[in-house]
């Protein structure tokens, strides 16, 4: 499998260089060459367990031998998930609305699911490609993808971590993960802005050619951890694949039949990689893209005008709080097949802040919640059904309820645990004053990590605060300062 950019079609890469470059060179982000579409038997999909279907997707995907590839499966979901044989959960509240939960693995987001995957590909490109050099690991995050890459890249023996999170907005226990965790490969850059002052920084430092050639001479080698990077899309397109299989299985379904896949989406990595699982051969219908008061998403699927040109709002669903969606990118090249447009298109968003382009009939759509809907379908849902939802599912569920038209059944991805936002479920839940996870553990009924509670007690290290205005070179010193 070969890749190529999505501003350019004759810009070619291996994974490996996809993985070590995160980016492509000229600004883009890898995109696969030749699609295999199609190309999943359904009834072969119903028989392989989580792991095995990791595998053949994985083999589908990249250019890695079955031997390599299943390698990098094995070390990732062998521990860390609370079930060693599936490191998913699909819980159904009625015949149409599936909860896929996203976040039984050991940060309890769904970034765990790619995160644990991707260090195992990294390590692996760093062999295959002869590299004598440390890998900088760099990440923007809005809450969850900071804790999940400084645990994921833990262990690993070539990799050191540079996480730059917001000041405001994240949930304690998102900063105590981030903070708290202990690991000497690991550095974090708070900054005095939000998730997109981050982003933009971590887009600009993988952009600047001579910056990277200066970091290689410096002994090391500069990616990162976000979704721009294909080596997170690709774990994530396997569980979209084998809820559709479970969903079979379990008999909410029949084989052949369709679902649509309902997911609240920030940087549209999440939701892209469920398109991609229908370009395989999986019967998606629809694909609905739930947005928070930042619902700029929302409008472009709306409207078909992708406009950031708006204030950014600070909601009780941190890790939606994005107005640049870096992803929105690759479903822009994969419904146009044109790199000369999105390239023009992406321009167009950095100099005028907005652009155009036709969604009829992409399959998207797309609604928001407020915080006082986000609050009020966390109560109400636990009323009717016994669940308990996250801030973000809750904006799934309310956009599913103000679309669902007919009986087709909803897959629902569950994003991150209750637990990483109690105060916020617990008030939705009638709670005035004990806001501990252990309050919500006995409300709920629900198993309470116990790795949250135990960052959660532990404080918050100081860090120090850096102004947006300083962030890039902020960023720049600490990728080069290092010791190899």
């Amino acid at each position: 499998m070969k890749y190529i950019s999505t501003r350019d079609k004759n810009l070619e890469m291996s994974f490996a260089e996809a993985l070590l470059s995160g980016t492509a060179p000229d600004g883009g982000l890898p995109v696969f060459k030749n699609f295999p579409n199609d190309s999943l038997n359904l009834n072969e999909v119903l028989d392989l367990s989580y792991q095995e279907l990791a595998v053949k997707i994985g083999l589908l995907l990249t250019d890695l031998s079955k031997e390599e590839m299943k390698s990098c499966v094995d070390k990732a979901y062998s521990n860390g998930f609370e079930s060693s044989e599936c490191p998913i959960a699909i819980k159904s509240v009625d015949n149409q609305i599936h909860i896929l939960e996203l976040f039984h693995g050991p940060t309890a987001a769904f970034k765990d699911m790619a995160l644990q995957l991707l260090p195992q590909f990294i390590d692996l490109a760093v062999k295959k490609q002869k590299v004598d050099k440390e890998v900088c690991i760099v990440t923007a995050t809005s809450g969850d993808t900071g804790s999940a890459s400084i645990y994921g890249f833990s262990k690993s023996v070539n990799a050191r971590t540079i996480t730059v999170y917001p000041d405001k907005g994240i949930s304690d226990v998102q900063r105590a993960q981030m903070e708290n965790c202990g690991f000497d490969n690991s550095d974090l850059i708070k900054v005095d802005g939000c998730f997109d002052d981050a982003q933009r920084a971590v887009k600009s430092c993988l952009a600047d050619s001579e910056f990277r050639q200066q970091v290689e001479a410096n002994g090391s080698i500069l990616t990162v951890a976000n979704s721009m990077n294909i080596g997170r899309l690709i774990p994530q397109v396997v569980y979209y694949v084998y809820s559709y299989a479970e969903l079979v299985r379990t008999g909410a379904i029949k084989l052949g039949e369709c679902c649509d896949v309902a997911v609240p989406s920030g940087n549209f990595g999440n939701i892209l990689a469920a398109w991609y699982a229908k370009k395989l051969g999986i019967p998606f219908r629809r694909f609905i893209c739930a947005s928070n008061e930042n619902r700029v998403l929302a409008d472009f699927f709306k409207t078909g005008i992708y406009d950031r040109r708006r204030d950014f709002v600070t909601t009780l669903s941190p890790s939606m709080d994005i107005l640049v969606s870096s992803n929105l990118e690759r479903l822009l090249f994969g419904l146009s097949n044109d790199a000369n447009l999105v390239k023009e298109l992406q321009e167009k968003l950095v100099t005028e802040g907005f652009f155009e382009f036709d969604v009829t009939g992409s399959g998207f759509l797309s609604g928001c919640a407020n915080d006082n809907e986000t609050i009020e379908t966390i109560g109400s849902f636990y009323k009717e059904t016994g669940y308990v939802l996250d801030p973000h599912t809750a904006v799934a569920i309310k956009v599913v309820a103000d679309l669902k038209t007919d009986d087709t059944p909803v897959l629902v991805a569950s994003t991150a645990s209750p637990f990483k936002f109690p105060e916020t479920v617990l008030k939705a839940l009638g709670e005035t004053s004990n806001f501990s996870l252990e309050r919500l553990a006995d409300i709920s009924r629900m198993k309470m990590p116990e790795e949250l509670s135990k960052v959660l007690k532990e404080g918050f290290k100081e860090v120090t605060l850096v102004p947006e205005k300083e962030l890039i070179n902020v960023l720049k010193r600490d990728v080069l300062n290092h010791e190899k």
